[in-house]
């Protein structure tokens, strides 16, 4: 699909806290969308390859985040560095992983960082930690804004996402609760799921829609449930919640979570070793629509700007299939494979997406962030994406980075 074709959209799920239905025939999906029949070409190594070394080798942790000012965020260890990849320049966020008083003896590592979505802020940075909190750097000053647990003590942080058109916050634990910090407010909620489903499964990420009306929540029992927005309005009962819906479908923990830009109704999953399935669903009706085997863990999903086209980044397999260790470029809406792209040893742990859409870093557990050129640079953006290629290859990333 071209560059400058404006992508379909379906209605919003849970717009206006209203639950609709909808009645597309996936099948012909394809049809409607109009995709012409052009081959893509994906180079299938990275542009760059930078040592980072300190990464946290686990499941559940999110490591980077790509933001809107063209900054890459990386923790590794207790620290977190923030890369301007317009620039080249370096910086660590000083004490972003420094454990609390109270629980002084716990390890502490950095376990997700999050960039802010809003306008104006898109230089804050919500950085969670092993212990439970979640703090929030202004990273012009490096000066922290906001530290909270948003009230669940005692149980590890594994997920954040920011709702832009709530102004929320979101974190997701161990314990099964997600908790909202209400920006302009202050005001904190926490939603846990009624135990006859299953209310203390540990949640394993988050993803707000681009509407801020309905939240996906993966979980180590293997279900993703759709939380309707009005929920995070209403105190806590101690029945606990349901989801408008439960996604029960794989088999593994689900970590991959991913919001279609081109059909807001569509939600992407990916599951762990026990699954290694990506499958698509219709938010509205919480039907699956479409299931892939890919033969390994699935780690991280991300959609593409200029091409409808879903990245899946994996880890184990069953054995060395096309998938493991590898970042997998596939189709949408038929999910055929377009390109793998190897340059990891060890699986990977996420991904993040330049701000222009021609870029793909991952970050692997091998100690290594690649950075993939996906898609030509935009017209308009070429002298400056040139200088910055230019400047991403010079030495100067301190002593956690490094050129291999």
């Amino acid at each position: 699909m071209t560059g400058n074709r404006r992508p379909i959209v379906a209605a919003d799920p849970f717009a206006m806290d209203l639950l609709r239905s909808s009645s597309c025939d996936f099948n012909t999906l394809d049809q409607k969308l109009n995709i012409a029949a052009i081959k893509r070409t994906i180079s299938p190594h990275p542009a760059k390859t930078l040592n980072a070394r300190g990464i946290v080798d686990d499941y559940y942790t999110n490591p980077t985040s790509w933001s809107k000012d063209n900054v890459l965020a990386v923790a590794l260890g207790t620290s977190v560095y923030l890369m301007n990849v317009s620039t080249g320049a370096v910086q660590e966020i000083a004490g972003a992983g420094k454990t609390p008083v109270h629980q002084r003896g716990l390890s502490n590592h950095v376990r997700s960082v999050k960039w802010c979505t809003m306008d104006g802020s898109t230089h804050h940075l919500a950085v969670a930690t092993s212990v439970g909190f979640v703090r929030v750097f202004d990273t012009t000053c490096g000066r922290e804004i906001m530290r909270t647990n948003m009230g669940c003590r005692n149980s590890t942080m594994r997920a954040i996402c920011w709702n832009e058109s709530r102004q929320y916050l979101t974190a997701g634990y161990t314990n099964g609760k997600i908790g909202n910090h209400d920006l302009r407010s202050g005001v904190e909620t926490t939603m846990t799921m009624a135990p006859s489903v299953g209310g203390s499964s540990s949640v394993c990420n988050l993803a707000w829609n681009s509407e801020g009306s309905c939240l996906a929540s993966g979980r180590n029992d293997n279900m993703v449930h759709l939380w309707d927005a009005s929920m995070t309005r209403r105190p806590e009962s101690g029945r606990g919640q349901s989801p408008r819906h439960i996604l029960a479908s794989h088999t593994g923990a689900v970590k991959g979570l991913a919001w279609c830009p081109y059909r807001r109704d569509v939600l992407a999953s990916g599951g762990g070793t026990a699954d290694g399935c990506i499958k698509l669903w219709n938010a509205c009706s919480g039907n699956l629509l479409k299931s892939v085997a890919t033969g390994s863990q699935v780690c991280s999903l991300i959609w593409g700007q200029h091409h409808q086209e879903l990245y899946s980044g994996h880890g184990f397999g069953d054995g060395m299939n096309f998938s493991t260790n590898a970042v997998v470029a596939w189709s949408y809406p038929k999910m055929d494979q377009i390109q793998t792209l190897r340059g990891h040893e060890s699986r990977i742990l996420s991904m993040g997406m330049s701000p222009d859409g021609t870029k793909l870093a991952s970050m692997g557990a091998d100690n290594s962030l690649c950075i993939w050129k996906i898609d030509a640079v935009p017209a308009s953006s070429r002298s400056r994406s040139a200088d910055a290629a230019n400047r991403l290859t010079s030495p100067s990333f301190g002593s956690r980075f490094a050129i291999r």
